[in-house]
């Protein structure tokens, strides 16, 4: 059975610069199991991903690098603070896509308000790390 939808949430691409591109809320700290649903979300705008940055504490140990594709993606674990609640997402000739990262324990009433708030216009978009993140 393939692993359900990745629950993300991105802000319009005519924005210009930003924060965080949008919002994902992963169902557990497996990234290697929650990764591949959110490349595919992804591939409409960002389709050539190579590497992923992440906080190596908000994740279980794995392996540091994934296949998709026909293309390996390298996995890197970062222990910067303003990084905890973020994934950053780097594609070959496309760019970056950083994400706010909802942890998955966090109640969904609470995980779908940030989600909608990443999905909306530059003035009203969460910062990197809205205090709600630190609670979990």
């Amino acid at each position: 059975m393939p692993p359900p939808p990745a629950r993300v949430s991105l802000a319009p691409e005519v924005l210009g610069p930003h924060c965080v591109d949008g919002a994902w809320w992963p169902r557990t700290r497996g990234l290697h199991r929650e990764l591949l649903p959110l490349l595919r979300a992804l591939a409409p705008r960002w389709d050539d991903i190579t590497r992923v940055t992440v906080h190596a504490d908000m994740w279980r140990p794995g392996h540091r690098s994934i296949q998709l594709a026909g293309r390996t993606i390298r996995i890197f674990l970062s222990d910067r603070a303003e990084s905890r609640h973020t994934i950053c997402l780097l594609s070959h000739g496309g760019g970056c896509c950083d994400l706010l990262v909802v942890p998955p324990p966090t109640i969904q009433a609470e995980a779908e308000l940030l989600l909608a708030a990443a999905g909306r216009p530059h003035a009203s978009r969460p910062p990197a790390e809205p205090r709600q993140l630190h609670e979990h």
